[in-house]
């Protein structure tokens, strides 16, 4: 069985006998090649593809049944903190208006990558690097988009939160801190 097969087997069973819970943790797929802590897993949008990212300054895509590399993308010395793998609805933009907008392509499966060294770089859906943005001088910690609002949080260390439109427009907002 696959991996996502076998997680959504587990969980079922967990439904039936929760006290298989912690027992039943063990690696069922094992993906060798980062050299350093890995931060960030995600399945990529077609749901057959797993990108982690690294302390190693790598982002590493594998196949999600069977474990094999697939690919690896570079940042240099910085760390790849978090992925995030979507498809983006824009229905208010056409793919000709949003080119000349400057503006995220829609109905297409997008992957973000935020890095320690506060980039985001955009990836199309054969996970070629479409944009990079240079977003703060901090880690960028998590991103997570919302299709509802056609936006894409990010939460950074300089203690801000930004909001990207599909619109590559660049909110900030001051994060509370007690």
């Amino acid at each position: 069985k696959g991996f996502k097969t076998q997680i959504e087997t587990q969980h079922r069973n967990w439904d039936k006998n929760p006290s298989e819970k912690i027992a039943c943790f063990q690696p069922i797929l094992r993906l060798h090649g980062h050299s350093g802590w890995i931060f960030s897993i995600e399945f990529v949008a077609d749901g057959k593809t797993l990108a982690s990212g690294s302390r190693d300054g790598t982002l590493r895509t594998w196949n999600a049944e069977t474990g094999e590399a697939l690919m690896i993308y570079n940042f240099g010395s910085t760390s790849v903190w978090g992925i995030y793998s979507s498809i983006i609805v824009s229905p208010n933009h056409s793919d000709d208006q949003e080119l000349a907008n400057n503006s995220l392509p829609s109905s297409t499966p997008l992957t973000f990558v935020s890095t320690f060294d506060g980039r985001l770089c955009i990836l199309d859906e054969d996970l070629m690097v479409i944009r990079t943005l240079q977003i703060s001088n901090e880690a960028l910690w998590y991103i997570k988009y919302d299709n509802d609002r056609e936006e894409l949080l990010i939460a950074c260390l300089d203690g801000y939160v930004y909001s990207m439109t599909t619109c590559m427009r660049l909110q900030r907002y001051a994060a509370i801190t007690s």
